[in-house]
C-alpha cells in the first residue's frame, strides 16, 4: 500500500487541478462578458522631467487638440498599477480634451459660458518602468515616496496612501485593490493597507472606485469594492452591464468618459443610481403638481392608483429620454415628469437608475462593442405601501417626444412577486423549476431566501416557454436583473435560447474579506419587460443550479495561494512525521508513503471537520464556517499533498543529472574536507554575504543561492554502494549509518526549501526587474534583514562538510522532540498561511532557527578544523 497510494494521491490530485484550471480558464467571459470599443487617439508624450533616476514624469498632450504650453489648466495625475505604463494614460487623457473641446482648440459650448470655473485638464503619468508592485510591499513604499514629491490597479493604493493631503481634491481608482493585496508575500504589503483603511475610515477626501467586476481576473472585485465601514463619501460602481478586463479598463472606451466627466457628482449620479443612497426629488414635482385645481396643466396620461388589494408599486420605463435628470450619456430630446397629484406623502421613491436594452435574440453585451452611450432605459419606481388608494393617482406628462423613443408605465401587485423556498443544498446535484407570474408586468420580483450568495458559488438561470416569432417586434424584451447587494447588479437578457448563458454571481461576502454591516441574504432576480401580451408566453419560467463550472473556476482564481502554502505545511508534516525520538529520518520516498497511507486520510477528515469551525476570517480559509464550503480544504489539501509528491519526482530526476554532471566535471572525485568545526575563510565569506545583504542585495537572492548549494550537496552526499554494504566494524557501520541519515536529512531539507522558493520568487523578480530598468546603481530598498536566511546558510554549509550528524540531541529534547518545531510551522501554514503567506516563510526560518542555534550551534563555531579525511 506504500507506492500504490502515493501514485493514487498524485493523480486525484492531478485530475483535481486540470478541473479547476479548466473552470477558470474562461471564467471571465462566462461569468461577465466583455463589451469595450477600443478608444483610438492621436497621442504625443513629452518628458516633462526626471525627478528621479528610477521613475520619471511625462506630459499628455493630445495632438492637434491641447495647446502645447502649460498653464491656466488643471493638474491630474495618472498613477500606472503592478508592471503598468504611462502610456495607459492616454485614452483618459484623450477623452478629457475632447470633452472639453468640441474641435481643435474650440473650447465646447458646454464650457464657454464659464471658463473660470471649468478649465482644461493637464494629464502628467508617472512611469514606474512597469515595476512589479503588487508582488513587492518595498517597491510599492518606494512608489508612494517618488509619488509625493486617476490611478490604475496599484497605482489607486499608492495614490490613497497619500492620504490626507491638501494637494488632492479627489481620487479616481480603476481596478484598485482596496481591500486585500493582490499578492501577499512580506509585510510591508500589510503595513501598507492597514495605514490605507484608517485612512479610508477617516479622511474626507472623495474617491470613486471603477471595479471590473469577474471579467477581471487579475484583482478579484472584492478587494476593489471600497470598505463599507467608511464614513466619508465614497462612491461604488454599481449597476454595470458589461464587466472590464484589467488591462482593458485604462482603455475602455464607454469607461473613459465616465472617469474624467466635467461634473462629477452629477455623471455618478447619471449612471451608478443604484436606490439606496442618493436623494430623491419627488418633493419638488409634488409640489409643482399639488397647486390648485385652476391651473392649466400639460398631462399626458392621468393614472390613479388601483382601489384593489395589492397594489405595490408605481413603475415606468423610459427609453433613451430623461426623468427626474437621469438619463443616457447621449439622450434624445424626450423628457417625462412624474407628478403626484393629491394624498399622503409617499412611502419610497427609488433614485432612477439607468438598465440597459438589449436587441431581442442578439447577444449580450455585443463583442467587441459594448452598448453604445445613447442606450439605456430609465427605470422609476414608487412604492405604494402607505397611499390612500381611493384618492392618488399619478400624472405622467411627456415632452418633445418625436417617435423614437418609447414610456411605459403601469401598476405593479403582490402577485408580480413569487418566493420559492429551495435552496443550495438541494441545488448541488439538481435544478429547480419556478413559474415567473403569467399577467402582463412591467417588473416581475423572484426571490429565493434560502440560497447562499457568495463569492465562492455561482448559479446557472435558462428561461424556458414557447416560443414566439411576433416577440422580436416587443418593445422591451423580458431583461433579468441581479442585485447581489447594493455594490453590484449584474443584467442578462432572458429567452428561452440556451446559447444566451446566464450564470448568476457576486463578489460579497467573500473569503478573507470582513464587512461591519451584514451581508443580503439569499438571491433576488428582478425581471423588466414590455409586458404585452405578443411576448406573455414566450418565457414563463425559469430554471435555477449551480453551475459547477463557474464554481469550480471561483475556487481556482481565489485559492491559488493557498495551495502554496498548504504544499509548505505538508512538507513540514512529512518531515513531523518521519522523525523518529533519535534524530533519525527515512528517506523521502519512505516518508512520502507513510504520510500518504497514514496522514492523508487522518488529515482530509481533520481538514473537513475544521471547516465547519467558525473561525474569524482571517483564519484557514476564510469562510467563517460556512458548512456548504467544507468540502474545500480537503481539496486544496489533496492538490497539495499531490503537488509535494510530484515535486519530489522532479527533484529525483534533478538529483540523479547533478550527481551525474558533477561525475564528469569533477572525474577525480574528492569530498570535500570532513571538519570538526567551521573555518575561518568560511566565517569570513559568510560575514562578507550578510553585509553584501544588507547594502546591496535582498536575502531572497541569497536563499536561492542555498538552494542551489542544497541541491549539489544532497546529489553528492548518498553513500556509494560500497559505503552501504555491511559494515566491516562497528565504527565503519555507525559512520555508514550517519552518512545515510544525513543525506537523508538533506533530502528532506531540500525538499523543503523547493517549496519555499514560490514564497521568495515574486521579490526575485521584482529585483531582476528592478535591475533591468533601473540599473544596478539604484538601491533596492527592504529586504535586507540577512537574519532571515540566516539558518539556511549554516545549515547548508555545515551539512556540506560535517563529518558527524547534522543534528545531535538537545537539551530540550528531554521534554518534547525537535520535530514539533515542524508540527507548529505546518499550523501556522494551514491557519493562517492563506492570508498571509510570508508567515509561512517565517515559521520554517525560526524552526531551522532553533535547531541550528541548539542541535549545531556549538558544533559551528567551536575552535579549528581538527582533521581532515579524504576519500
Amino acid at each position: 500500500m506504500s507506492t500504490r497510494t502515493t501514485l493514487g494521491v498524485t493523480l486525484a490530485a492531478m485530475l483535481a487541478l486540470v478541473a479547476l484550471l479548466l473552470s477558470a480558464k474562461d471564467l471571465g467571459e462566462s461569468l461577465s462578458p466583455q463589451g469595450c470599443r477600443m478608444s483610438w487617439i492621436p497621442t504625443s508624450m513629452s518628458s516633462w522631467t526626471p525627478l528621479a533616476r528610477r521613475y520619471s514624469l511625462w506630459l499628455y498632450r493630445e495632438v492637434g487638440w491641447d495647446a502645447q504650453q502649460v498653464g491656466n489648466s488643471l493638474p491630474v495625475l495618472f498613477i500606472p498599477g503592478n508592471a503598468g505604463s504611462s502610456h495607459q494614460a492616454r485614452s483618459i487623457a484623450s477623452s478629457a480634451s475632447r470633452q472639453y473641446y468640441s474641435s481643435p482648440y474650440r473650447i465646447s459650448p458646454d464650457f464657454a459660458g464659464r471658463t473660470n470655473v471649468y478649465k482644461p485638464l493637464d494629464f502628467y503619468a508617472v512611469e514606474f518602468n512597469e515595476d512589479l508592485s503588487a508582488f513587492h510591499g518595498t517597491t510599492l513604499q518606494s512608489q508612494i515616496d517618488y509619488t509625493s514629491k486617476g490611478w490604475h490597479s496599484m497605482g489607486g493604493v499608492v495614490a490613497t496612501s497619500l492620504l490626507p493631503s491638501s494637494n488632492i481634491s479627489s481620487i479616481i481608482t480603476m481596478s484598485t485593490p482596496y481591500t486585500l493585496p493582490p499578492a501577499r508575500f512580506d509585510n510591508i504589503i500589510d503595513r501598507l493597507y492597514a495605514r490605507m483603511a484608517d485612512v479610508l475610515e477617516t479622511d474626507p477626501t472623495p474617491i470613486v472606485s471603477l471595479c471590473g467586476g469577474a471579467t477581471d481576473m487579475m484583482i478579484p472585485s472584492e478587494s476593489c469594492i471600497l470598505p463599507q465601514n467608511s464614513t466619508s463619501d465614497r462612491f461604488r460602481r454599481t449597476g454595470a452591464w458589461t464587466g472590464v478586463g484589467h488591462r482593458e479598463m485604462v482603455w475602455c472606451h464607454q469607461l473613459a468618459p465616465l472617469a474624467l466627466e466635467r461634473a462629477r457628482v452629477g455623471v455618478l449620479d447619471r449612471w451608478l443610481r443604484d436606490g439606496h443612497t442618493l436623494p430623491s426629488r419627488i418633493e419638488e414635482r409634488k409640489a409643482l403638481a399639488q397647486d390648485s385645481a385652476g391651473q392649466e396643466r400639460l398631462l399626458t396620461h392621468i393614472m390613479p392608483v388601483p382601489a384593489v388589494q395589492g397594489a405595490r408599486k408605481f413603475t415606468l420605463l423610459l427609453s433613451q429620454g430623461t426623468i427626474d435628470s437621469v438619463a443616457p450619456q447621449n439622450p434624445l430630446p424626450l423628457h417625462v415628469s412624474v407628478y403626484q397629484c393629491s394624498g399622503e406623502d409617499l412611502h419610497h421613491v427609488n433614485c432612477p437608475p439607468l438598465i440597459p436594452a438589449p436587441v431581442a435574440n442578439q447577444p449580450f453585451p455585443v463583442p467587441q462593442a459594448g452598448s453604445d452611450e445613447s442606450e439605456g432605459v430609465v427605470l422609476f419606481e414608487v412604492e405604494l405601501d402607505n397611499l390612500d388608494q381611493g384618492t392618488m393617482h399619478f400624472a405622467v406628462k411627456v415632452e418633445k417626444g418625436n417617435g423614437r423613443g418609447w414610456v411605459l408605465a403601469d401598476f405593479g401587485y403582490e402577485k408580480d412577486e413569487v418566493e420559492a423556498a429551495v435552496s443550495t443544498m438541494s441545488l448541488l446535484f439538481g435544478g429547480s423549476v419556478i413559474a415567473i407570474p403569467g399577467h402582463r408586468a412591467l417588473h416581475s420580483v423572484l426571490r429565493f431566501p434560502n440560497l447562499l450568495s457568495h463569492v465562492l458559488i455561482a448559479y446557472r438561470v435558462m428561461g424556458a416557454g414557447n416560443r414566439s416569432p411576433q416577440c422580436k417586434d416587443a418593445t422591451f424584451p423580458p431583461l433579468l436583473a441581479h442585485t447581489s447587494n447594493p455594490d453590484e447588479t449584474h443584467y442578462f437578457p432572458l429567452t428561452d435560447h440556451n446559447d444566451q448563458q446566464i450564470v448568476l454571481h457576486t463578489h460579497m461576502p467573500a473569503p478573507f474579506i470582513t464587512s461591519s454591516k451584514p451581508m443580503n441574504k439569499g438571491v433576488v432576480l428582478d425581471v423588466f419587460s414590455s409586458g404585452t401580451l405578443v411576448c406573455a408566453n414566450v418565457v414563463n419560467e425559469v430554471r435555477i443550479s449551480v453551475d459547477w463550472s463557474a464554481t469550480l473556476g471561483r475556487w481556482a482564481t481565489r485559492y491559488w495561494t493557498s495551495t502554496i502554502v498548504w504544499s509548505v505545511g505538508a512538507v513540514a508534516l512529512v518531515i513531523f512525521y518521519s522523525w523518529d525520538s533519535n534524530g533519525n529520518i527515512p528517506p523521502v520516498p519512505v516518508s512520502l508513503n507513510r504520510y500518504g497511507s497514514l496522514l492523508i486520510r487522518r488529515l482530509l477528515l481533520v481538514s473537513f471537520m475544521a471547516s465547519f469551525v467558525p473561525l474569524p476570517k482571517l483564519f484557514y480559509l476564510g469562510n467563517a464556517g460556512e458548512p456548504l464550503f467544507a468540502v474545500i480544504a480537503p481539496l486544496i489539501l489533496t492538490i497539495s499533498s499531490g503537488l509535494v509528491i510530484a515535486v519530489w519526482w522532479v527533484l529525483s530526476v534533478l538529483l540523479s543529472a547533478t550527481r551525474a554532471v558533477s561525475g564528469i566535471v569533477f572525474r577525480r572525485r574528492t569530498r570535500r574536507a570532513e571538519l570538526n568545526s567551521v573555518t575561518r575563510n568560511t566565517l569570513i565569506s559568510i560575514a562578507i554575504l550578510f553585509l553584501v545583504i544588507l547594502l546591496f542585495v535582498p536575502w531572497q537572492v541569497a536563499f536561492l543561492g542555498c538552494w542551489v548549494l542544497q541541491l549539489y550537496n544532497t546529489a553528492v552526499s548518498r553513500p556509494q554502494r560500497s559505503e552501504d554494504g555491511p559494515a566491516a566494524d562497528g565504527r565503519l557501520g555507525r559512520i555508514s549509518n550517519t552518512r545515510q541519515n544525513n543525506a537523508n536529512l538533506n533530502e528532506h531539507v531540500l525538499l523543503l526549501m523547493t517549496w519555499l522558493l514560490p514564497l521568495v520568487a515574486p521579490i526575485l523578480a521584482v529585483w531582476v526587474r528592478t535591475l533591468a530598468t533601473a540599473g544596478p546603481t539604484t538601491p533596492f530598498n527592504g529586504d535586507h534583514n540577512f537574519v532571515m536566511v540566516a539558518p539556511f546558510l549554516v545549515l547548508v554549509d555545515f551539512a556540506s562538510w560535517t563529518p558527524n550528524g547534522i543534528f545531535a540531541k538537545a537539551r530540550f529534547e528531554r521534554m518534547a522532540s525537535a520535530r514539533w518545531l515542524f508540527a507548529a510551522a505546518a499550523s501556522v501554514a494551514f491557519l493562517v498561511g492563506s492570508m498571509k503567506p510570508y508567515l509561512s516563510f517565517h515559521a520554517i526560518a525560526i524552526a531551522l532557527g532553533v535547531l541550528v542555534c541548539t542541535k549545531i550551534g556549538r558544533r559551528y563555531w567551536a575552535g579549528p578544523p581538527s582533521k581532515t579525511i579524504n576519500a
